[in-house]
């Protein structure tokens, strides 16, 4: 973790926070958000490396949270590119990239409230309803 935050350029943590795991983050500003994307990204490398159980997808949406300036933003998202653990599936919601190559499949919603589209029900509603009806199933 304390590697995490000097890259991301935060200076406020202090050392009894980065060595205990469940230690409040008390910084305030913009310097809080890339605090707290360390400490997260810092405990997905625990859970990686001691864990035994199945990985759920790595979520993060808007991280240009506190309005980073534009060299915190660029540290955020290529923090957030390179240090995910290694095979983790990413879902990132971002208004604009700054120019960094994320990989993998870009989505680019158009449509203000609304992320399926009708005429793509027809397709995706068989798979999604059997989504549905599986969780809904009684355990045997």
């Amino acid at each position: 973790m304390q590697r995490f935050l000097q890259r991301l350029d935060v200076h406020s943590v202090s050392d009894a926070a980065v060595k205990k795991l469940d230690a409040p983050l008390k910084d305030t500003g913009s310097e809080l958000p890339r605090a707290l994307l360390a400490y997260q990204i810092a405990f997905l490398h625990v859970i990686e490396k001691f864990g035994t159980s199945a990985r759920a997808p790595l979520v993060i949406d808007s991280p240009n949270q506190q309005d980073q300036d534009p060299k915190h933003i660029v540290k955020m998202l290529e923090f957030i590119r390179d240090e995910r653990p290694p095979q983790t599936q990413m879902i990132l919601g971002l208004v604009d990239t700054a120019g960094i190559s994320f990989g993998g499949t870009e989505i680019m919603l158009d449509r203000k409230h609304s992320l399926l589209r009708e005429e793509d029900f027809a397709h995706v509603g068989p798979e999604v309803q059997g989504f549905i009806d599986r969780s809904l199933e009684s355990p045997t």
